[in-house]
């Protein structure tokens, strides 16, 4: 299996990176639990609790992470902290 294009990853965290430095209390996500919607900020801290825990459990780069939630805010969250 070729997973050359993860090597391309980098430029959607540093994308993602810019757009919380310049407007982090901008609304970035909605949904049933969060309707008042989730800023910038708060999804960077929420998705960074997730890569540090899949740290501390020694999960790394070249590891699958598989995901099974709900629809709404936390996949996306998730997704970001993979």
């Amino acid at each position: 299996m070729d997973l050359s294009f993860l090597d391309q990853t980098e430029i959607i965290l540093d994308a993602w990176a810019k757009h919380v430095s310049d407007n982090p209390a901008a609304l970035a996500l909605t949904d049933e639990r969060h309707p008042r919607g989730l800023s910038r900020r708060q999804v960077d801290e929420l998705s960074g609790r997730v890569y540090a825990w899949l740290k501390a459990k020694k999960i790394g780069r070249e590891d699958f992470v598989f995901l099974c939630l709900p629809r709404g805010a936390v996949p996306l969250i998730a997704v970001l902290g993979v």
